[in-house]
């Protein structure tokens, strides 16, 4: 049995299902919306500019996979894990509209991104790297996942944000063995994770720190004391640098496997508490059997 398998069995066998936001964000929804933070909003709202071209990128890398996939069950979870991406970039795309509302100037720096990441770096990189580098991003979203959920750091979050947030983070860390099966399932070796990852994580945190601080300046926070009071208190009071070193040198260990750290929990919770709440809706994946 592949070793990757076992460790899902070993984690209730988690399946992906693929679920809608249906939830909108009206003009009320305030400028700060996280803590009444300005660095942790902006810090936030530039995941939520990354999102949607990011998601795109995972859905043409990945389906080029599904022919090569000979586990069935993984095949069948790569397309619920596709379909899940493809929401997350509906979700966080229809809350842009607000920040246009707002007066906030964003077409550069994501038109930048985009010609970066997807115009330059996608064309010339052999697939092995794509996929190297979507596995990587992934074990990313579902440790910030982690960090977010476990530590309830969205409580003080408007509650549509919130619930935005939480949806994507639960599900970041459902389906945060994907890419890494894919990954070794189409013969991908280990130096190339490694290079994916050198790759990947201190571009991952230079653009999103960048992004946050092209919004800072244009509402003029950046040079404010509470904005670097708050950024010091997230990296270092809530833990968050730390949590991403931790998880950088676990992703480098060559028995590594995302399942080894089992927090689906923290999925399942949000759930199993939010169903109720008939703001998020399972979409039926054709031929899926859990």
């Amino acid at each position: 049995m592949n070793p990757s398998v076992k460790i899902v069995e070993e984690t209730e066998q988690v399946s992906v299902t693929p679920r809608t936001l249906g939830i909108d964000f009206p003009d009320t929804i305030p400028k700060y919306w996280f803590n009444e933070s300005p660095f942790l909003t902006h810090m936030l709202n530039t995941y939520t500019l990354l999102v949607p071209d990011n998601e795109s990128y995972y859905i043409r890398q990945l389906s080029r996979c599904l022919n090569e996939v000979e586990d069935k069950r993984l095949k069948r979870e790569l397309v619920s894990f596709l379909r899940q991406e493809g929401q997350h970039g509906i979700g966080h795309k229809a809350f842009w509209k607000n920040l246009e509302n707002q007066g906030m100037r964003y077409e550069g720096f994501v038109k930048a991104v985009n010609w970066f990441s997807y115009q330059l770096l996608e064309p010339i990189l052999p697939r092995s790297m794509h996929l190297s580098n979507i596995a990587c991003i992934e074990h990313i979203n579902a440790y910030l996942g982690n960090f977010f959920l476990s530590r309830g750091q969205l409580e003080n979050a408007e509650d549509r944000m919130k619930l935005l947030f939480c949806w994507h983070f639960a599900e970041e860390i459902e389906h945060k063995a994907i890419a890494f099966d894919v990954f070794q399932a189409v013969g991908g070796k280990y130096p190339v994770r490694v290079i994916g990852a050198l790759l990947v994580f201190p571009l991952f945190y230079l653009i999103n720190t960048v992004g946050t601080f092209y919004l800072l300046a244009q509402y003029r926070k950046l040079l404010v004391w509470s904005t670097w009071r708050d950024f010091g208190r997230y990296l270092f009071i809530d833990g968050a640098l730390l949590h991403a070193l931790r998880n950088f040198g676990r992703y480098l260990m060559p028995g590594f496997h995302p399942w080894h750290t089992q927090d689906y929990a923290l999925a399942k919770i949000f759930f199993e508490q939010t169903a109720s709440k008939k703001n998020i809706h399972p979409v039926i994946t054709p031929g899926k059997t859990n």
